[in-house]
Order: C-alpha cells, then structure tokens, then sequence
C-alpha cells in the first residue's frame, strides 16, 4: 500500500492489520509476508475483546468478526451501523475502547460513545467543553481519563463519567437559578441571560423578555407558570406555551438582583445579595419597597416555615415581621444558606453544616468542618439519610448519619468552577444533579459516577548518596562513609495530581534503625546511617484512598576494615607489646636521668654559695641608691607645689578676665523691646574667648556686631575687649553710621594699635566681623562683613521682586534663606586691601536674619569626624523657622553638641539670631 492511515495489532496472534486508502492489510510477523484482505478504503479500525472488527470507511462504519474477515476477506458479511445508529457522520480517524467495553469514535471535533449496538451513541462536543478543533489524537489512560490531542495544545476530561459541562463558552457566568417546569424543561437563569434546555438542546430566552440588562433570575410559581425578574421588571412566562402572559415595569432601576422569592400569600421578594437590599411587593403588581439595614445585607437565600419568612447572613437568623427584618437569633457563623424541610431547617454555614428543630434557632446543632468551607447552597438527596451541599470548594454528597462526606466533585474532576452559587443547586425528576457555579453549568449523575479505584504505581525517582545522584539499583552493597541518602519517589495520577500520598520506611536488619513516614513529602532523607542491612520500602495512594503494592529496595552499607574484630585483636596485642617494651627503656631512662640530677644538685649548689655572696655585695649598692632616690623626690615634691600654686594664679586671673569679658558683653534683654524675637548663643572654646558681640541702640536704629578675634583663649580675649574699645570709641565719633565705612576705619585703628606694617606675620592677626545697622523707621537693613556672612530667611509668599533674588542660597515649602556674604579680607592687615561693601535690604515682618562665626561651621564630628559646614547649617535653619527664638538656640546647641559628640570644642562659637 501507498499511505497507511493507521495500524493495528491483534494481541491474541500478534498479527498486524493496516488501514489504508486501497482497503486492509494482513501482515504476518512470524512469515513476515503481507496480503490484502479488502479493497475498501479503511481510516481506522479497531479489534474488541470480542473479536469483532470495526473499521471506518466511505460507506460508514461497518462491523464484522475477525475470523470472518480472515476467512471470507471482502466476501465477509459487514454491518452498517450508521444505518442502525444513525450517526451524523461516516469518518472516524480514530476507533478505541476503554475498560468497561464501550467503543469510543473519533470525528473532526467531535468523540462519540457507543455503549450498545442497540442504543443511540453518546455524542460530546463542545456542549461538554471540548475545544472547537480538529481532533488530530486520542487516548484513554488507565484511570479513564480522556486526553484529547489537537494541533494548538492537549485536553483532558475527568474519568467522572456522571459530570458533565454544558456550553461552557455560551454560559460561562453566575448561575443564580436552576428548576424545572412541568414540560420537563431545564431552566437556568444567569448573568448571560435565560435558557432552558428541551431534549438536550439549549434555548436562549433572553430575547423575549425585551431587556437589555441579561443578568434575570427566576423561580417556578405554585401555578406552574415561570416568574422571571431582573432590575427593570417582573415577568410571568406560561410554561406550556413559553409566552409572557404578564409583566410589570418597574418605576425606578432596581440594584441587581440575583434571586426572587414568593411566599405562599403571592408576597415576592427580590435579593440584592451583597448590596446588603431586599426589595418587598405584596404582590405582582405592586411597587417594590425597598428594605435596608444591617439585617438584610449578605441574604442570598429566603425560606417560609409556618408562614414565617427567614434568612440568614453574617448577623445570624434574620426574619420579615411585615415591614421590616430583624435579627431572630445571633450566631457565631456566618449563614450563607437554608433549606426547609417538615419541622427541621438546615442551615449552611462557613463552619459547618447546622439542624435547627422545631424553630428552635437557640438550639441550633453544627457539625463543623474546615473554616475556610462555605455552604453556599443545601438540597436534600433521594436518600433521605444525605445532603447535597454547594461549597465554595465544588460540591459534596453528605452523610447526615456519620457526618462525612462520600465525595467531593470540583474543578480537579472537570467541574467549570468551584464557586457553588446560593441557588446553584437542583435534582430534576432523572435524578440528575443541576450544578450552577460562578462559570456555568454542569449536571452529575450519581449512578453513572465512576466506581474504579484506582491505585498509583509508586517508584523511586532519582536516588542521591553523599549528594551526588545514582542509579537505584537493588541489592547494592556502599561503603561505610557512603552512608547519606535521600530518595525522592513518584506517583502518577492524572485525575488529581494534588490527591497522592505516600508512606515509606526505612528498615534495618542487624541494626535497631528504623523510620515511617505518611504524608505528601516524596522525599526521604537518611543521614549517617550506620554499617548494616537496609530496607526502603514505600507506597502510595490517590484520590479514591486506594493505596497501591508496596516496593522496596534494599542494599548494604559494609563496616570498614578497621572496624572488624581481628583488626581489633590484633592492635590489642601490638599496643601490649609495645607498652611492655616502653616500661623497660622508660626505667633504664629514668636511671640515668637520677644520675644526671645528683650531678647537676653537686653544681648548683657550688653556683649558689658564689650568688650568695654576689646578692650580698648588690644589696648594700642597692641601699645607697635608695637614699639618693628619696633626696630627690623631696625635691620634685616642692617643685610640684610651686607649679600648683602657679597654675591656681594664673587660673584665677583668667577667671577674673573672664567676669571682665562677661561684663563687656550685654545680655540679649537689653535690646528685647526692639525685636519681636532673638537669642544669642555664645559658647566659648577656653574660660575666655576671642569672639564677642556688641550692640548699640540709637534712636531708632540698632547696631548689632558679631566678631571673631585671631586666636581664642587669653590672647583671642585681648583682642575682642581691643575690638569692643575700638568699637564704642568709633560710634561715639561718628554721626553718620554706614557699616562699610565704620569697617574701614576699625580696620585702620588696628593696624595702628597692633603696628601692622604688611609683612606676612602680621596678616595671621586681625578680627572677622559682621556689622548690622537696623533703621526700624525705615524697616532697613545695612550689612557690611569682613569674611563674615548675613543669613536671611524670608517666607516665599512674602519673597516677592528682585532685590534678594541674587543672594538666593537655598529653599524649601515654605521660606527661602539668602546669603549676604561679607569681604573676603579682615580688619587688620590683608594683601590685597579693598574698600568693604555695604548692603542694604528692605525688611518684612517675620523676617529672620543670622550672624555667627566659624567656630560652629568648622567643628569635626558625625560618623566620619568631618566638619558641620555651611549647607549643613543652612537646612538647620530653614528646618527650624516655625519655633520662636529660645527655641531654636537650643536645637542649635543641641544640633552642635551631637554633632560634636566627644570630639574636642576646637573653636569659640557664637551665632546671633534676630526676628522682625
């Protein structure tokens, strides 16, 4: 043949039959000779456990037994079943079969099920989710899962033959009803819209209702007929002829409405659910009333007892007293469903499922389960000893007798969600279980459910020794360091991948070790196991709880040589010998050694009478010296005293310089009643200091100076009191005041009084200043500075103009600080002299103006001992501006002192802060 579409085995006589376009071949392996039993084009066939053939050619599907065709070739009698069962199509690429004898066919993107030649064949497509493709593969493994092969990827469906997903790409929303009208339609109404099957065929009635909104709720009336609503309206539909014979429009736009209640007075309810609403009619015609309050969020479901309308939600029981809900009952769970049957309410909660009796709510009996379970939906079975319970985990089929669940189906088993919706649950007059979820729909026969309890074959994956990985070979026999394993087993299973469970243990024979482990670690670690004989056997089970055969592997770890029992003798015998033969040279050592030391006692003590005499003739030399020794120290002892004394005067005569200096320099009160706010922080390096600051009032003006004398201690206090002289004699004499001139005369009254002539060694001495004049009349500020710097800090909403806007240093939100920088010479002698400059600056109220000197901007600290320097004294300032003057000196001082840490003051510090 030219093109082979398929081929087949017989397993019984191991002859090969081939399927091709020219019709079927024989092909014999033990003559290895090959012949043509048919001439009819063949896409597949298959052979059962009955020996009947199926083959799939143009004509159909035809059926004949094997020892016909054998015998009889073309001329063997072939049945048509597509005439018997009437199959929509002829081809089928793939023909196979699964345990229970069922022949399974394969077309295009279509599987269909012949159980019977007798009955109609099973037809999946994509009303059970299979992809619209073409199906190009097919196999059915061992636990009757089905995979499905197709050109962009592979499918599996569960082995649970009684679930089955209904157009999940046309329904895939929330389900918020399933029922069953009187003509044994399905109803289910959804996000999507409503539908009802009739004969296995789906219906789309949401275009008759007339609404654009699709998300419509239903119910079945006591009339048989079907009422149907969503926010727009009500809408009754005759269930015999499916027209709506009523509805009413609703005056307003409701909240969404995801489930409908009527009460046996015609009274109907309409559940907003989670936006915590219930609307109320009294009947079909009425307006609906709206009802809030804390009792009617999270309802999802109603029920009646007695005439009595109940719910439930995170508060507890909830009932209609005619106008309003009330709480009925509290309840530590929250409720998410109920169901009425006779005098027993079944009542689902997220801790389990509870039995009220009798309407007795405070007596509520709960079988708890896992916490994180929510009952969303309760219906009893035809057993009346279960439950169908709608979980948020998929739905379970409950014992009410032992409290146990028989099975759980979920999404792992094909299900289209795990979500159960709160109306989501249904059992149809077949017995079939309608299962609405957050993505669709699904029906569940119990009676078809699969029973096969399938065990997984467990086996030894990898095998590491030592860290390195081997070959699991039984029997083997490693060495005594070779004595770390891990084992890392596997088991197989296709319908939940999450369900396996292992157990192992490790035995050990001429040893007492042992372990047993059972749980979900497929990975077993032994370390430092000792020499022996070792067996590691395990197994494992699946989701049916089957556990599976045991295996084991066994193998050796040796005991090493020098761990054997004649080693051992032997090294006794060498350690006695040797033992003996150390005693005997260790005695005759020890005889000459006694020897040796009578010897060495004759010499020493010859040696020692001569260092006797020789001690004798040092200690008298000794003696002589100490009397020298103590003549001298009575010496440094009366030189010291004159040195203390000294040092007291010298240090009372600073202290009375420093009351001197102290007097000099005024207390910041003097000018309070000029500002609104200031401080001034002066902390000296030594007792005295070479910076001082001076001011003057003058009608309506104030000098305010800040200075740095060269030096600082004794010789920086000379010259600050020569500066405070030269400053009071400079302003009694003059009447005019402009800073920058009062600068140049200071500077020349310096060089006088110091004899400055211009060589290098009188340019070290001199004064850095800063000298302020404030006009108060005027609100004017004049600024002269001799290396030594203005900051003022204005708030940006006043900061307005050009004026300051080049002295502009750094801002943040809410001020701005700028930099007046004074001349960079001092008031003395410098090389290269020049007339000093003269600011002048408008003032606003709240301005804040700083002077000070370099002591603060030169100290090393921090982490790395570095200098504070300018910009990190400029963000202090700015950060500070909404304290009042007191306070900020002392988070300046503060900010100097950590800042400084234990490192030494290195120079005197003063800085002046003003306030307008």
């Amino acid at each position: 043949p030219s093109l082979v579409n398929s081929i087949t085995e017989d397993r019984e006589s191991q002859n090969i039959f081939l399927s091709t376009n020219e019709g079927i071949y024989l092909y014999d392996p033990l003559t290895e000779q090959i012949s043509q039993l048919t001439n009819m084009d063949c896409n597949s066939l298959y052979i059962d456990v009955n020996d009947s053939i199926w083959m799939s050619t143009r004509e159909g599907l035809l059926i004949t037994h094997l020892s016909d065709l054998l015998d009889n070739k073309s001329n063997a009698s072939f049945n048509n079943l597509n005439e018997r069962l009437d199959f929509p199509i002829h081809i089928f690429s793939d023909i196979t079969t699964n345990r229970f004898g069922s022949i399974w066919l394969v077309a295009d993107s279509r599987i269909m099920q012949v159980i019977s030649t007798d009955l109609k064949p099973i037809i999946y497509e994509q009303d059970i989710g299979i992809m619209n493709n073409r199906i190009l593969s097919f196999l059915i493994d061992q636990e009757d899962n089905i995979w499905i092969g197709f050109s962009g990827g592979l499918q599996r469906l569960s082995n649970l033959t009684g679930l089955r997903n209904f157009y999940p790409a046309t329904i895939n929303s929330f389900i918020y009803s399933v029922f069953q009208d009187k003509d044994q339609r399905m109803w289910i109404t959804s996000d999507n819209g409503i539908f009802y099957f009739n004969k296995d065929i789906l219906h789309d009635f949401t275009p008759r209702i007339g609404s654009a909104n699709t998300k419509i709720t239903g119910t079945l009336l006591a009339n048989q007929n079907i009422l149907l609503a969503n926010n727009e309206g009500l809408f009754e539909v005759n269930s015999r002829t499916l027209e709506i014979i009523r509805q009413t429009p609703f005056t307003q736009i409701l909240h969404s409405v995801e489930s409908i209640f009527v009460t046996s007075r015609g009274e109907i309810f309409l559940l907003a659910g989670v936006d915590g609403i219930i609307y109320y009619l009294s009947d079909f015609y009425s307006p609906p009333q709206e009802l809030k309050n804390k009792f009617t969020a999270n309802v999802f479901q109603l029920i009646e007892v007695n005439g009595k309308v109940l719910g439930g939600n995170n508060a507890g029981f909830v009932a209609f007293d005619g106008e309003h809900f009330e709480l009925e009952q509290e309840t530590e769970c929250n409720i998410w469903s109920l169901y009425a049957e006779g005098d027993k309410i079944w009542v689902g909660t997220d801790c389990g499922i509870g039995l009220v009796k009798d309407m007795r709510f405070d007596q509520m009996e709960l079988s708890t389960f896992d916490r994180a379970m929510m009952i969303k939906s309760i219906l009893p079975a035809r057993n009346r000893n279960y439950l169908w319970l709608g979980t948020n985990k998929g739905f379970s089929y409950f014992n009410t007798e032992d409290q146990k669940f028989e099975f759980t189906i979920n999404t792992k088993d094909g299900l289209s969600g795990d979500e159960i919706t709160p109306g989501g649950l249904f059992l149809d007059s077949n017995d079939l279980l309608w299962v609405g979820t957050y993505h669709g729909i699904s029906n569940f026969n119990i009676r078809a459910k699969s029973t096969q309890n399938f065990a997984p074959v467990c086996y030894i994956e990898k095998l590491f020794l030592n860290g390195d990985r081997i070959q699991a070979e039984k029997g083997r026999s490693f060495a005594q360091r070779e004595n770390n394993f891990i084992f890392e087993i596997s088991a197989l299973s296709f319908s939940d991948e999450t369900s396996v469970e292992y157990e192992y243990y490790l035995r050990g024979s001429g040893n007492e070790y042992a372990s047993y482990h059972r749980g979900d670690e497929y990975r077993a670690y032994y370390n430092n196991l000792p020499p022996g004989k070792y067996e590691f056997i395990y197994k494992a089970k699946g989701k049916n709880n089957i556990w599976g055969y045991a295996e084991n592997f066994d193998f050796i770890i040796r005991t090493a040589w020098y761990n054997t029992w004649g080693f051992r003798i032997m090294v006794i015998l060498l350690l006695g010998t040797s033992a003996y033969l150390f005693y005997l040279i260790r005695i005759r050592a020890i005889k000459n050694q006694k020897d040796r030391l009578e010897l060495q006692v004759k010499e020493r003590t010859r040696e020692i009478h001569e260092q006797k005499d020789e001690i004798l003739a040092q200690r008298n030399k000794i003696e002589y010296q100490l009397e020298e020794i103590e003549t001298q120290r009575d010496q440094i002892v009366v030189q010291r005293d004159l040195v203390v004394d000294q040092k007291q005067a010298i240090t009372d005569s600073i202290a009375y310089a420093q009351k001197i200096q102290s007097a000099l320099l005024r207390p910041a009160s003097d000018i309070g009643d000029f500002f609104s706010d200031l401080f001034i922080l002066f902390q000296p390096r030594d007792i005295v200091s070479g910076d001082f600051y001076w001011f003057k009032e003058m009608n309506d003006r104030m000098v305010i100076v800040g200075a740095d004398c060269t030096g600082h201690g004794v010789p920086g206090a000379f010259m600050s009191m020569l500066g405070v002289t030269l400053l009071n004699d400079e302003l009694e004499s003059t009447k005019v005041v402009k800073p920058n001139e009062i600068l140049g005369n200071l500077r020349i009254k310096v060089k006088d009084m110091l004899a400055q002539e211009g060589n290098i060694e009188d340019q070290k001495d001199g004064i850095d200043m800063a000298f302020v004049l404030i006009d108060k009349e005027k609100r004017e500020l004049q600024f002269a500075g001799a290396n030594y710097p203005l900051y003022l800090i204005r708030k940006k909403e006043q900061a307005g103009g050009e004026e300051l806007e080049p002295y502009l240093s750094i801002e943040n939100d809410v001020h701005k600080l700028y930099e007046l920088k004074g001349d960079k010479q001092p008031i003395g002698v410098h090389w290269e002299e020049t007339d000093f400059t003269n600011h002048v600056i408008k003032l606003q109220d709240q301005d804040t103006v700083y002077i000070f000197s370099d002591g603060i901007l030169d100290q090393y600290g921090g982490e790395n001992r570095k200098k504070f320097k300018a910009f990190k004294f400029r963000e202090l300032l700015l950060s500070i501006q909404g304290d009042n003057m007191e306070s900020q000196k002392c988070v300046v001082l503060a900010a100097f002192e950590t800042w400084r840490g234990k490192n030494e003051q290195i120079d005197d510090v003063s800085v002046i802060g003003l306030r307008f």
